[in-house]
């Protein structure tokens, strides 16, 4: 159980990490990642066809993705 723990805990940190610098957003924008239609993460839609939901999804991030960018823009300025 704390071998599962340890690999929870340093698995959870790692994955931090890879989001936050930039790399999981670099991944999924990779020609044969957005072809095979992977993303971080799920938005439970089972109203939609697999394509359908991955477009969707790919609002959602694009989305998040620029308003973070712009708050990270305008905190720069400001300083």
């Amino acid at each position: 159980m704390g071998i599962g723990a340890v690999l929870g805990a340093t698995w959870y940190g790692t994955v931090l990490i890879l989001r936050a610098s930039g790399v999981v957003d670099w991944i999924l924008h990779l020609w044969i990642v957005e072809t095979l239609w992977f993303k971080d993460g799920d938005i439970g839609s089972l109203e939609h066809d697999l394509r359908e939901e991955w477009m969707e999804w790919r609002k959602l991030h694009d989305k998040l993705h620029h308003k973070h960018e712009n708050e990270s823009m305008k905190t720069r300025k400001g300083h």
